[in-house]
């Protein structure tokens, strides 16, 4: 591992039940994590990171923690432990989880745990209704895939890659049947909103802990890279204002929602004065600039841990 480890979800045996597949983890395996960072490599603070980074010092044996998308259970869960042993760490956060109508990205991921008895179950039915609704993309689905899809991210499953692959293929359409899923299953978005995202609060006491706050967009757009340059200069923007607004700080650090980015995106981070940002993979292992910084998820961390393959 160089440089960064990447954190999303959380469970516990109260309020975020642990789900076949969901790909979170709990309070002992995170400290698990924190204990092998601290036994085999440097762990810094965010302002440490950003100094070392903006003076180009950084090592092979630094490393920072990083969790994204401003969950809940990252306050819940994660940043009590943070505070127990006394570390800090970056969140990033896209604001239009804040926003009366949130971008549908974490309710999908919700509503496959919570709906179904786990996520392969989902995946059956979401297939079946490509098959048989969707010919088009189903038939583009059957002519393009192939087994080393997402190759680099060694945590996805078959059907993770199956998945997200098709929703590439559908696009806007994706969420056309997200949606109709979600009312056949009685789901509602509207109720899940104040369990799944954090809220003006948590942001400021997660702030003032000492914790850097940075962007993640504002919308978290499934494929950034396609958006325009006025398109993402706006998304960013945003998301700085508001991020810069709650936590009385200037924003200096984010990671690109998805690890999906283009050339437009660094020159307007660079505009935004943002040093330091982050990918979502190891792949490529080297910091190309320091907008560019790779990451390896918790789930490949535990995996070396323990010993599997």
């Amino acid at each position: 591992m160089k440089y960064s480890a990447m954190f999303h979800h959380f469970h516990d045996d109260l309020k975020y039940p642990n789900s076949n597949g969901g790909g979170s983890i709990s309070a002992s395996d995170f400290n698990l994590i924190i204990d092998y960072i601290d036994e085999n490599y440097n762990l810094l603070s965010p302002k440490e990171f950003i100094y070392k980074i903006v003076k180009k010092s950084i090592k092979e044996t630094d490393v920072c923690l990083t969790f994204d998308d401003g969950l809940k259970c990252q306050f819940d869960v994660a940043f009590l432990e943070l505070k127990k042993r006394n570390l800090n760490a970056f969140f990033f956060i896209y604001t239009g989880a804040m926003s009366a109508t949130p971008p549908l990205g974490e309710f999908c991921r919700d509503f496959k745990l919570f709906s179904f008895d786990n996520m392969d179950a989902y995946y059956e039915l979401f297939f079946e209704v490509i098959r048989e609704d969707f010919n088009e993309e189903h038939s583009s689905f059957l002519k393009l895939f192939t087994d080393d899809y997402l190759s680099n991210y060694s945590f996805y499953t078959s059907n993770d890659k199956k998945y997200r692959f098709l929703r590439e293929l559908l696009k806007e359409k994706y969420f056309e049947v997200v949606i109709r899923l979600m009312e056949e299953k009685n789901y509602s978005p509207e109720s899940r909103k104040e369990e799944l995202f954090l809220s003006v609060d948590n942001i400021k006491n997660i702030s003032d802990s000492g914790n850097e706050i940075g962007l993640h967009s504002h919308s978290h757009a499934t494929s950034f890279q396609l958006l325009s340059h006025k398109e993402q200069f706006k998304e960013y923007s945003l998301n700085y204002e508001l991020l810069s607004s709650i936590s009385n700080e200037k924003i200096t650090s984010m990671s690109h929602p998805l690890g999906n980015y283009n050339n437009d995106t660094l020159k307007i981070l660079k505009k935004l004065d943002i040093k330091v940002g982050f990918r979502d993979s190891m792949f490529p292992s080297t910091v190309k600039s320091y907008l560019e910084i790779p990451r390896e998820d918790h789930t490949n961390i535990l995996r070396l841990i323990r010993g599997k393959n």
